[in-house]
Parts: C-alpha cells; structure tokens; sequence
C-alpha cells in the first residue's frame, strides 16, 4: 500500500512538471515572443561554442560588412541569417578546411545591435535592445516625454529602411534592434 501511494505521489509530482513550460530564452525568445524570425546584423555579438576546441570558441562581433571572423577558421558571412542558418554555414565552413569532420556547434546571441530614440524624449541616443521592447518601453528607456512631446504618434523607421512610418504609441508596439524611433513635438 505504502508503494502504491509513493508511486501515486511521484505520477502527481511529475505531471506537475510536465504541465509548467519552460520560459522562452535568448533567440527563440525573440522569436517566440513576436512571431518574427531574428536575422542577424551588424552590431549583434554572438558566442559561438565548437565542442573539444577552444581555439574557435568565444564571442564574436558580426562586422560592418555582415561577417563574423573566427580564428582558424576565417570568415564566415553572417549578415541576413537567422541563428540556425549560421550554425549550417559555421558547419560547412569547418568541415569544408578539414579542421574537424562532425564539429558540434551551438551559437547564442548575447548582445543584440542597438535602437535609437531621438526627437522630444529627456534622454535621446543609443541604447541596448532587450527582447519585448515596444514604443512605450523605449521612451522609458530614454528618460520619458518632455513637456513639448506629441504622446499620441511616434515616427518609426525599420533597419533597412529609408522612410519613416507614422505610428500609435501604444504598449503592443514592437522596435527590433537597429530600429529608429521619434518622438515628435506636439502643435498644440
């Protein structure tokens, strides 16, 4: 009777766990969260781990021209690849040198490129993006609305863009990394 009851104790206790889901985290976070899959760019800092061989290991920036340098390795294009993509690229790029046969690679992004806010907020500039940023974080971010800004509509301009979109200023607006945003002055 005493092993029936642990054993019904254990059943309850696992299905506990089964039922709680994972928090997202780093790029399927992104990805998860805004249904919108992450292309890496210039300014995104990614760390990159090839199992049984430090000397390729590390962090690395992804360059002006969208590449990302390794030692040993050289050269590999980054730029406009999602995480995954990287990874296939990273794989072929090694094996293709005979450096390793099967290399077992994993690569996080660590440090997404910035946003930029300027216009009628205390603070504008340069900041560091973190995932689930929206309008109104970003302005947050920046030290709040002066007394002369209009809080109604902001003006967006996407990375790779080269006009802006009027938008709502609501908390359901996402900024993606690389992203401008203004803050207009209000007329009345």
């Amino acid at each position: 009777m005493k092993l029936f009851f642990l054993l019904v104790l254990c059943l309850v206790s696992l299905g506990g766990c089964a039922a709680s889901s994972p928090l997202p985290s780093g790029v399927d976070g992104f990805t998860l969260e805004t249904g919108v899959e992450y292309k890496l760019g210039p300014g995104d800092k990614v760390r990159i781990n090839v199992f049984n061989d430090e000397s390729v290991s590390g962090e690395f920036m992804i360059s002006n021209s969208g590449m990302v340098v390794l030692p040993l390795v050289g050269e590999v294009k980054a730029g406009g690849l999602n995480p995954e993509e990287l990874l296939t690229a990273l794989t072929e790029k090694i094996a293709s040198i005979r450096l390793m046969r099967d290399p077992r690679i994993t690569i996080d992004v660590v440090e997404y490129r910035p946003f930029y806010i300027l216009g009628e907020v205390n603070t504008p500039g340069k900041y560091p993006y973190g995932i689930g940023l929206t309008v109104t974080k970003a302005v947050a971010t920046a030290g709040g609305f002066t007394y002369r800004a209009d809080e109604r509509v902001a003006y967006l301009t996407r990375e790779g863009q080269i006009t802006e979109t009027a938008i709502r200023i609501t908390a359901a607006t996402r900024i993606n990394p690389g992203d401008t945003l203004r803050i207009a002055q209000r007329i009345f």
